[in-house]
């Protein structure tokens, strides 16, 4: 498994640098620390304590991202100069993306566009499916063709999976494209995902799916992608959608 590589702009015009272990997001219950007292009680809490205790500062929805857990996600350290580890920062960033934090976003947008954390640490692909995974909530349609570029540029089946499953929630008809690729052309668990994606669908047919897509999508890369898959499966109507609008 190589763990560095370029990527080349498609999608969403950027180069994405070179990016792979599985981290839970944590599952903390809603905590009472006061937001007025999240940054004392954070500076005051033991080392073996202070992940759960920003857990749960991040769970309380103390807007804005306190400065401490920012530069913990951004540098991998605390202010005191404590060292994080790898799984402990996404962690970090998984809650505070899912809590609804719109810097905690953009800092996982700017690590998959860049294939390295704000502190320059390389993004390995294993780690780089768990960003994917956190972004999740967060999904609007740059982030949704910047994980189409991820889909196709980074081709390992964990970082593949963790971008059908994000893509599951969203409306942009171009989220739909990684899993009829990976329906028609996916092995293992990355086509069995897919198939259950394409199943939910109104049509609950591949090429019924992918006709009504070309028929949304507008002129661009995602459309031509459209197009290959209407080709490789010989779907005609595909072809001819696509046609009317060149």
């Amino acid at each position: 498994m190589s763990s560095s590589w370029k990527l080349h702009r498609v999608f969403v015009g950027v180069r994405l640098g070179a990016w792979i272990a599985p981290v839970c997001a944590a599952t903390v219950a809603w905590s009472a620390i006061p937001c007025d007292q999240a940054a004392k009680t954070l500076a005051g809490t033991p080392v073996p304590q202070r992940i759960a205790t920003a857990t749960e500062i991040l769970q309380s929805d103390c807007q804005p991202l306190l400065p401490e857990i920012s530069n913990a996600i951004r540098t991998r350290h605390w202010s005191d100069a404590v060292a994080l580890l790898e799984d402990q920062r996404i962690s970090l960033l998984d809650t505070a993306i899912a809590a609804g934090y719109g810097e905690a976003a953009d800092i996982a947008v700017r690590v998959l566009e860049k294939g390295a954390w704000p502190d320059g640490t390389a993004l390995n692909p294993l780690a780089g499916a768990k960003v994917v995974e956190a972004l999740a909530p967060a999904l609007d349609r740059y982030r949704v063709l910047l994980l189409l570029d991820v889909y196709e540029q980074v081709q390992i089946p964990e970082v593949s999976l963790s971008v059908l499953e994000a893509l599951r929630g969203s409306k942009e008809p171009e989220a739909l494209l990684p899993a009829l690729d990976a329906y028609w052309n996916g092995t293992g668990d990355v086509q069995a995902l897919a198939s259950q994606v394409v199943a939910a669908q109104p049509e609950t047919k591949a090429p019924a799916v992918l006709v009504r897509l070309a028929e949304a999508l507008p002129t661009g890369p995602a459309l031509d992608w459209a197009g290959r898959l209407g080709k490789q499966q010989g779907i005609s109507a595909v072809s001819d959608v696509i046609g009317k609008k060149k």
